[in-house]
């Protein structure tokens, strides 16, 4: 996480830093929706770590995020103790309509988690209120010397998906605008938005939008056609006035031809004169 960021072509932030703004950010965007929201924060070493316990409270979770750092490299992560975690703070008796959402951000491009325990992720993901979505940030193939490579990692994480109730992964190297989406995208109730492949996160134009774009278009097509008419009436005439003077040398040179006085015929005594 000690990398940083790229917009456009010059380094921006480092992704922890980065990563950590866009929490607050989600926070903040969700509790305006809805203050009743709760939040969570884990951290992740070779074990997972029950950070901060539910709470509305976004002052308390924005110093709770304030204070992540990175922490080194690790050689192995154990996706169950995430799990696990989840289901020992989450109350999945309750009568409620209430959902449990995971937002994991990955950030080891050589680090293959371990598969979780089914027992465990079974008892979660059929409880039909636990979701689980996914966000990894890695380097390039190519910049990992390793035998484990971020493609390998990637379909490891992808394992933990529940296949009833799909989530939302997203796989970003440095690009900061597509790490921004990502968490924008991820803003949606994941009970109401569409299956990934279906997002479209450009949203329609209002009719009134519509009908003066189709106007402007309106316009330009007859924009194009008038100097297309133009265009042909300039050629045309052009043609015009190159026949008149084409024409006008030959009569010209018609004029010239019969000006001329024809020279006297001599007979045959004058020649011998």
């Amino acid at each position: 996480m000690d990398e940083c960021f790229m917009v456009g072509e010059k380094s921006n932030d480092t992704r922890i830093n980065r990563t950590k703004q866009l929490l607050k950010w989600f926070i903040e965007q969700k509790s305006r929706w809805n203050t009743a929201h709760e939040f969570a924060i884990m951290i992740l070493g070779e074990m997972a770590v029950w950070h901060m316990d539910f709470t509305t409270d976004t002052v308390l979770l924005s110093h709770a995020i304030d204070e992540l750092y990175t922490m080194g490299k690790f050689p192995a992560f154990d996706s169950t103790s995430m799990f696990k975690e989840i289901l020992i703070h989450s109350d999945l008796d309750d009568d409620d309509d209430s959902t449990i959402r995971a937002i994991m951000i990955y950030t080891r491009s050589d680090v293959l988690p371990s598969l979780p325990d089914r027992e465990i992720l079974d008892t979660l993901h059929l409880s039909g209120r636990f979701f689980y979505d996914c966000i990894y940030i890695h380097q390039k193939a190519s910049e990992v010397a390793g035998p484990i490579k971020p493609q390998m990692v990637y379909d490891r994480l992808t394992e933990m998906e529940d296949q009833d109730m799909p989530g939302y992964y997203y796989e970003l190297t440095k690009m900061l605008k597509k790490f921004c989406s990502a968490m924008g995208e991820l803003l949606a109730h994941p009970r109401v938005r569409p299956l990934q492949d279906e997002l479209s996160s450009k949203m329609q134009p209002p009719p009134s939008m519509k009908r003066a774009e189709e106007k402007i278009l309106q316009q330009q097509q007859q924009l194009h056609q008038e100097q297309a008419l133009q265009m042909h009436l300039h050629h045309h005439h052009h043609q015009q006035q190159q026949q008149q003077q084409q024409q006008q040398q030959h009569n010209n040179n018609n004029n010239n031809n019969s000006s001329r006085t024809p020279l006297p015929r001599l007979t045959n005594e004058q020649r011998f004169l």
